[in-house]
């Protein structure tokens, strides 16, 4: 199982480790906040944008650092906010 090395300005800890696999079910501080994160990896940000909660996928769509395949997913999203932000963020190709 792969693990995911946290250690910038995404959590509490100087450094944390969480799998690929239970990052849905992580604590929504710390999904959120790596999915606000500029410093986020593409492939995190991929998995984020299928998050359950609304909120999560919203940062996703708005995040820079989000790539444009995830970026066009997310305009398919069925919530009009994620729509919103995607609209807001300059990157949208």
């Amino acid at each position: 199982m792969s693990k995911i090395l946290l250690n910038d300005d995404c959590c509490d800890a100087p450094r944390a480790v969480i799998s690929w696999s239970s990052l849905h079910t992580a604590d929504f501080e710390l999904r959120i906040k790596l999915a606000e994160s500029k410093r986020s990896h593409a492939t995190m940000l991929g998995v984020l944008s299928y998050d359950a909660d609304e909120r999560i996928r919203a940062a996703v769509a708005d995040n820079p650092s989000t790539p444009g395949m995830t970026l066009l997913r997310l305009a398919r999203d069925k919530s009009e906010d994620i729509r919103y932000q995607l609209a807001e963020n300059h990157n949208v190709p």
